[in-house]
């Protein structure tokens, strides 16, 4: 199992990590099979409720071969006084086949996914402008 407490951490320039502080504490408040949430004790700089689940299951993509599934989901509830409780959320899903891909492959697939959403495409240098491009709308 992961740390308890766990400290969710923030991308800041050249790809670095900062931890966000005491209120990036995240703690276990359910160890399902499959699945484990951990709910930070306070809101963070987005002024919400944070929640991180992350689940594991099995999916047939793969036809004829097991494919492993993580689904990595970190949901931050706000209260507005127009429209009550409201959630976003950002979702991380990896597929594996047990076979065919090494541990280490996969995870070089996660990082050139994540290092194109924190980079420029206009300059090179790292930022959060394809991330925010594509939440745009941008093709």
């Amino acid at each position: 199992m992961l740390a308890d407490p766990m400290f969710l951490t923030v991308l800041s320039g050249a790809m670095s990590t900062t931890q966000a502080g005491d209120s990036s504490l995240l703690r276990v408040v359910d160890l399902s099979p499959g699945k484990t949430v951990r709910v930070a004790a306070n809101s963070l700089e987005l002024g919400g409720r944070t929640t991180l689940t992350i689940n594991h299951s099995e999916s047939g993509e793969n036809k004829g071969q097991i494919t492993d599934r993580a689904a990595i989901r970190l949901d931050v509830r706000k209260d507005t006084p127009e429209n009550g409780s409201v959630v976003a959320q950002a979702t991380l899903t990896v597929s594996s086949p047990r076979v065919g891909f090494s541990a280490t492959e996969v995870r070089e697939i996660v990082r050139y996914l994540v290092g194109m959403l924190f980079t420029n495409c206009d300059t090179g240098g790292v930022d959060m402008n394809n991330l925010t491009r594509i939440l745009q709308g941008e093709p």
